[in-house]
Order: structure tokens, then C-alpha cells, then sequence
């Protein structure tokens, strides 16, 4: 599926909707009791070209704070860190991803 003109159409979307998007997450309250897994990578992504190491490994520590206060967010959230994934989690990792929703929907 990656380069095909469908992908770049997702992806222009995707930016297109930033604005839009931070506006909502910095409207987030509290969320209860909700059941909530949040995973998040634990294979850091590659620093795109021109980004210095140490610019990279603050923005991958500023990742890991906002995942773990996204699980905060309700008083039944885990974060579990996927160790052997990078961004693609559910396909690096499925039965980690499954295991998560089937928690979520076992707990509600």
C-alpha cells in the first residue's frame, strides 16, 4: 500500500486535519473509569534526515510522557510499550494489539 497514490492521499488528509486534531486533544478532560490501553512504540523511529540525534531522542521522551498521561486520562488506562514495534504496531505486533482490545471490551 505505501507509495501508492492512495497512501499520499491519506497522508495529505492526515496533515491537512492537524490543526483541528490538537484543538480536540488539548480539549481532553478526564475520562473516568473508562477501559483504556494505549500502546505506544518501543523501537524509536529513525531521526529524519537533518535532525540531530539528540533532537530526535527528546522528541521520542516527549512521545513516551504524552502516551503515558493519554493512559492517566482514566483511572482503568495502561500504557504497554511494544517493544518489538516501531510505528506499525498491529502489524508488528498483533497479538499485542488484539490482546489490548479484547482487555478494553472484556472490561466494559
Amino acid at each position: 500500500m505505501e507509495g501508492q497514490p492512495k497512501c499520499f492521499d491519506a497522508l495529505l488528509a492526515e496533515e491537512s486535519a492537524t490543526a483541528q486534531r490538537e484543538a480536540q486533544v488539548r480539549q481532553t478532560k478526564a475520562l473516568g473509569d473508562l477501559p483504556l490501553v494505549v500502546l505506544t512504540h518501543g523501537i524509536a523511529n529513525a531521526a529524519p534526515p537533518g535532525v540531530a540525534p539528540d533532537q530526535a531522542a527528546q522528541a521520542e521522551q516527549t512521545w513516551h510522557n504524552l502516551q503515558k498521561k493519554l493512559a492517566g486520562l482514566s483511572t482503568r488506562g495502561e500504557l504497554v510499550i511494544a517493544v518489538e514495534s516501531g510505528h506499525d504496531i498491529a502489524l508488528d505486533q498483533p497479538d499485542l494489539a488484539l490482546g489490548a482490545i479484547r482487555r478494553v471490551l472484556e472490561a466494559r
